[in-house]
């Protein structure tokens, strides 16, 4: 090179690292978000936090080049905002996304139940109460969306209902708000105690 020659210009990196990695994030989520609805449990509690890390990686060896790499600002804000929420408001990255409704029936129920995101009922009308023993205790939560308890006239059923982020029905009573919560007791002999809370989303708790 002559002297007096201005060097040329650094070319800028490629961005096609960045781009990968978004690329394999969004096929990753929308992979698990297939299998979530065919019933198929995914572990989001531990895909997400490893895109995330992923996305930083690329982030801090790419800071030194000009590659834009907004799309991947913007991805790692995102899930950084849902790690938050789930985190700080309970909101379950697994049992499913949609609809569902859960009715069992003889003296048999079963002691966990939850949707990631969508409604969820559960129909307690056609169980054979009185058939429980010791009192039985039940989970029914729902990240976002809404859960629906469907309860018999003078059920023997306690019911601690709970929103991190929403409303609560319960008894013809309600609250709302952020950490909103209503209890309602047994008539007679506790057989069951049922926790019911949502992430975000409302609680609806009725009697046939």
């Amino acid at each position: 090179m002559s002297e007096g020659m201005p060097a040329p210009p650094a070319r800028p990196a490629s961005p096609w690292a960045g781009r990968a990695v978004l690329g394999f994030v969004l096929v990753l989520l929308g992979v698990g978000w297939l299998l979530e609805t065919l019933d198929v449990d995914v572990p989001w509690d531990l895909l997400l936090p490893a895109a995330l890390i992923g996305i930083g990686g690329v982030l801090v060896v790419s800071a030194r080049s000009n590659a834009a790499q907004g799309g991947l600002i913007a991805a790692g804000v995102v899930l950084t905002v849902l790690l938050l929420i789930g985190t700080a408001i309970d909101v379950p990255l697994g049992g499913g996304v949609g609809d569902r409704t859960v009715r069992p029936t003889g003296a048999r129920i079963e002691p966990e139940v939850e949707r990631a995101i969508g409604t969820l009922t559960l129909d307690l009308t056609a169980v054979d109460l009185d058939a429980i023993g010791a009192p039985l205790d039940v989970r029914a939560h729902v990240g976002i969306g809404q859960l629906v308890i469907l309860l018999p006239q003078g059920a023997p059923v306690q019911v601690d209902a709970h929103a991190g982020l929403g409303s609560v029905q319960v008894d013809g009573r309600q609250a709302g708000g952020l950490g909103a919560e209503l209890s309602s007791p047994a008539s007679g002999p506790t057989s069951v105690r049922l926790d019911a809370s949502v992430g975000i989303g409302e609680v609806r708790v009725e009697h046939d």
